[in-house]
C-alpha cells in the first residue's frame, strides 16, 4: 500500500479537504497541503486513511494497558515505601 507523507514535519496523519471539485490530500498535524487526488486515486487514500485510524487506535489501546501496568507497579511499590517509612518510626 502506498504511503502519504508529510515533507513538512513527516507525519502520515492525513486527511481529504473538499475544495469545490478537487480533493486536497492535507497533513492533519500541521495542515500542509500535500497533493491534488485524482479520481482514480481517491478509493486507495480513503482506504490507507482508514487503516492508519485502525493502526492508531490498536496503538493506543497497547499504551493504555502499558501505563495502566506502570502505575499499578507504582502504587505497589509507594505502599510498600510507606510501609518501611513506618517501620523505621515505631
Amino acid at each position: 500500500m502506498k504511503s502519504y507523507v508529510c515533507n513538512k514535519c513527516g507525519s502520515t496523519d492525513v486527511f481529504i479537504n473538499d475544495r469545490g471539485s478537487q480533493k486536497a490530500l492535507i497533513c492533519s498535524d500541521c495542515g500542509a497541503w500535500l497533493k491534488w487526488i485524482g479520481k482514480a486515486e481517491l478509493p486507495l487514500v480513503e482506504r490507507y486513511i482508514a487503516s492508519n485510524s485502525d493502526i492508531e487506535k490498536i496503538e493506543i489501546n497497547i499504551f493504555k494497558k502499558e501505563l495502566n501496568s506502570y502505575i499499578q507497579r507504582l502504587s505497589l511499590e509507594k505502599e510498600e515505601v510507606i510501609r518501611i517509612v513506618e517501620s523505621l518510626y515505631r
